[in-house]
């Protein structure tokens, strides 16, 4: 399994906890800053991706890789989590989430509402006043020649 630091929630954890996983050639101490602020109410677990930090090394890296050992440790909390993903650990965290779909998470929920559109955490695009481009252009990860 994955090598991961706990930072424990200081107030008691009374949210899920939080699996951060970083990027390309970082390592679960880099985050170590913002997970021990972010372990108010919820306990923070980063993660060491293979092949980086005291992970295990192994002859491949791919992505369905690496989310299949982000799912074993999550797993191995036993508990539903918050996951968050930079970079490499992002797009890990994305392939782990498979054909995620918004409706039919909300459909499977409790209470049949799901989370409320305002708490989702999507943060708007930022613009430059007077700036060039199409932010929309970089978003689907296709950049244009100005």
């Amino acid at each position: 399994m994955l090598a991961t630091i706990l930072h424990p929630a200081s107030q008691g954890a009374s949210a899920p906890p939080l699996v951060i996983a970083h990027g390309l050639y970082g390592s679960a101490r880099n985050w170590g800053v913002i997970a021990r602020r972010l372990a108010d109410i919820r306990n923070v677990v980063t993660v060491d991706m293979r092949n980086h930090g005291t992970s295990p090394r192994f002859a491949t890296q791919s992505y369905p890789e690496m989310a299949a050992d982000l799912a074993e440790v999550i797993a191995s909390l036993g508990t539903p989590v918050d996951l968050l993903g930079h970079s490499m650990g992002g797009k890990a965290a994305m392939h782990l989430m498979g054909d995620w779909d918004y409706q039919v998470a909300k459909d499977n929920s409790a209470s049949k509402n799901g989370i409320a559109d305002d708490q989702l955490g999507i943060l708007p695009f930022p613009t430059i006043e007077g700036g060039k481009g199409d932010p929309a252009s970089a978003l689907a990860g296709r950049a244009r020649a100005n």
